[in-house]
């Protein structure tokens, strides 16, 4: 009787372990499924000529995935689907370095040309007109330098293109 009831006891044991390891499996499985879900992208296609509404489900909403990803990735995607037609820099204040000078640290994209931008703002201000783009530090490109050289809209991807990027946000 004492063997019957020790054998018992070893196989109630048996059948709680292997029922744990397939808790703790199913568990890093999970774990693991949704990290990976969390880093894919999807598209989304432009509805309509709603840009913003495209710009917020691709890129917006997705920023994790682009994260530490380079601009050229990013840019790469937008260009499929849209003319980026202008690039407003942005820039640090004086105080925020050492030195006292101004570093480029984002980019504005937009899908409309600089009078367009102008003209939109002036008629309703709360109207989205670009794609913000922060990378990330160190700020290597000093502002008036940038400034000071003419720069076509076609260097803008070439002269970034290896930023990383920290924040997408729409303006």
């Amino acid at each position: 009787m004492y063997v019957k009831l020790y054998n018992n006891t070893n196989k109630s044991i048996s059948r709680k372990i292997i029922n744990m390891k397939k808790i703790i499996l199913f568990l890093i499985l999970s774990i693991s499924s949704i990290a990976l879900n969390a880093r894919a992208w999807k598209h989304y296609p432009i509805e309509g000529r709603d840009t913003a509404l495209y710009l917020q489900k691709n890129y917006v909403q997705q920023k994790e995935y682009f994260k530490g990803k380079t601009f050229s990735e990013l840019y790469n995607l937008i260009k499929e689907d849209i003319n980026i037609k202008n690039f407003v820099t942005k820039k640090t204040g004086p105080w925020g370095s050492d030195n006292g000078v101004s570093y480029v640290y984002g980019l504005s994209l937009s899908w409309l040309t600089e009078e367009q931008c102008s003209r939109n703002y002036f008629k309703n201000s709360k109207k989205v007109l670009f794609l913000v783009v922060i990378f990330e530090p160190p700020y290597t490109i000093e502002a008036w330098d940038f400034y000071s050289k003419e720069h076509y809209m076609e260097d803008y991807p070439k002269i970034f293109k290896d930023f990383k990027i920290k924040d997408i946000r729409l303006l």
